[in-house]
């Protein structure tokens, strides 16, 4: 693979790592956040869910998990591959 092709390959690793846990959060997060708010509403308080908010949250964490891989790639890649070899046990 070209340096290219190994940045794209890990931006769309992350953005996949990303776009999983959100659905997760999403699926799972609304229910359990839902019953507890049940759970807990002696007022008779209506339920809203702030998606301005998660949406925000959302694009930050889909714009971190895209760009930490390729920001770790580049920091590791500044030494030769035999240099790299050798410092394998020293970790």
């Amino acid at each position: 693979m070209t340096v290219k092709q190994t940045r794209k390959m890990l931006c769309m690793e992350g953005i996949g790592y990303a776009a999983f846990s959100m659905a997760g959060a999403v699926l799972l997060g609304i229910p359990v956040s839902f019953a507890a708010f049940q759970a807990m509403n002696v007022y008779d308080i209506s339920y809203s869910i702030p998606w301005l908010s998660n949406l925000l949250l959302f694009a930050v964490i889909l714009l971190l998990c895209a760009a930490a891989p390729v920001c770790i790639y580049e920091r590791t890649q500044n030494k030769s591959v035999i240099e790299r070899l050798r410092n394998v046990g020293d970790n």
